[in-house]
């Protein structure tokens, strides 16, 4: 997931999206297993999910800026996700 923000820098809305599908997406199923039984991780989980779509969305529609802060919390809520497992 490191490289959507370099790819969201450059400009590069394919490899961002293609990154997101490849390395994100396979994430939910995981991501929900270890979360099974703590409410604050399910919860952890769940905004990652959300920043995650907002990425993909401002992506799409080619906002940088908009795109590198749905990252930056994208990245924040799997931080804190981490630190709830």
């Amino acid at each position: 997931m490191s490289k959507t923000g370099s790819y969201i820098e450059a400009k590069k809305w394919e490899e961002v999206r293609a990154e997101l599908e490849r390395q994100v997406y396979s994430m939910r199923g995981a991501m929900n297993y270890l979360a099974e039984g703590k409410p604050a991780a399910k919860k952890a989980a769940k905004e990652f999910y959300q920043q995650m779509e907002l990425v993909n969305y401002y992506s799409k529609a080619k906002k940088q800026d908009d795109a590198s802060k749905a990252y930056k919390s994208m990245m924040a809520a799997l931080e804190s996700y981490s630190k709830l497992i």
